[in-house]
């Protein structure tokens, strides 16, 4: 699809490098928003793939604050092996 929604079959996907995140249980009984490769395999340290969602509490995070809050680490983290 095209920046208006409207289906545009000149749009290709090269289907390699990209990354997915959701929002799921890990192992450790933590609600996060995870961060996936192309084989949906979370991603590992030193990596910063996921960030608390804390679901499990009265007050949860929404969605947005989690996915600002792993965009952060993900600026801190690129900043800091690019140098």
């Amino acid at each position: 699809m095209n920046e208006d929604a409207i289906p545009d079959s000149t749009i290709t996907f090269p289907h390699c490098g990209f990354l997915t995140s959701e929002f799921t249980t890990l192992p450790q009984d933590i609600s996060a928003l995870v961060i996936s490769d192309d084989k949906f395999q979370p991603l590992g340290l030193p990596f910063p793939y996921y960030v608390n969602s804390y679901s499990e509490l009265l007050e949860n995070r929404k969605a947005w604050k989690s996915i600002v809050k792993l965009n952060d680490h993900l600026h801190a983290y690129f900043s800091s092996v690019s140098n």
